[in-house]
């Protein structure tokens, strides 16, 4: 749990705070009950919602905390925060080309796997397991790629 100390605003985790008492002969308590909390001038921090974000380039960040009513709540804003439109386009550039690299090479393992199918000797319908293997490397350019990718179903 995290706490709020009253007189300097500064946030940090109870177990913290409790060893800080300790190591500067403060009081010591068994249980953080609303009691101990008052006497020793500290808020609960209570988890507050979190940003709603467009996925894949936007997530919730934590960013301070803020006051409702009579309790404090961690703030949360969309992010990253970027300085200039260059930097976004660069981050989203950046980000697109590590899921596809990651899609990418779940292909190659899927197209691994069954590489088996196309040998001469195999017993299997090679025909139906090459449709299989020339959509798995179409991939790439099905819509949404690489953020929605629909696996074909192996045979």
């Amino acid at each position: 749990m995290e706490i709020r100390i009253k007189a300097t605003g500064q946030v940090m985790y109870d177990s913290v705070y409790r060893q800080y008492l300790l190591d500067n002969n403060g009081p010591s308590f068994d249980e953080l009950t609303t009691e101990v909390m008052a006497e020793l001038g500290i808020d609960p921090m209570l988890e507050g919602p979190q940003a709603t974000t467009t996925p894949p380039y936007e997530t919730s960040i934590r960013a301070g905390v803020e006051q409702i009513g009579d309790a404090w709540f961690t703030k949360y804003v969309i992010g990253p925060v970027f300085a200039d439109d260059a930097s976004r386009t660069a981050y989203r550039a950046t980000m697109d080309a590590t899921k596809a690299a990651s899609v990418r090479e779940d292909r190659n393992n899927r197209l691994a796997d069954c590489d088996w199918t196309q040998l001469s000797d195999s017993t299997v319908d090679r025909s139906v397991w090459a449709s299989y293997r020339t959509k798995l490397r179409n991939i790439s350019a099905d819509a949404g790629f690489p953020w929605s990718v629909t696996w074909p179903v192996s045979p």
